[in-house]
């Protein structure tokens, strides 16, 4: 959930002075929401893939679901 989100359920249940300044103070700062927070300009799905030295050392697949079908019938690009 991110911060705007957060400060709105707590508004609805409470208020006290300067209270977003406080909530934006305590946001920045909080240890577990940093941890949780997924970075702005993270892609996902990558992975750095290593050389083998050996043949067979490493296998590496890429496993997809089921694909969409276009409308001539296809399902694979």
């Amino acid at each position: 959930m991110g911060r705007t989100k957060t400060k709105d359920l707590i508004k609805r249940e409470f208020y006290w002075q300067n209270m977003t300044g406080r909530l934006d103070t305590y946001l920045k700062e909080c240890r577990e929401c940093q941890l949780a927070k997924q970075p702005v300009n993270s892609k996902v799905g990558t992975y750095s893939v290593e050389s083998p030295v050996k043949p067979w050392e490493k296998v590496y697949v890429n496993i997809y679901g089921s694909l969409l079908q276009s409308k001539r019938g296809n399902n694979a690009f």
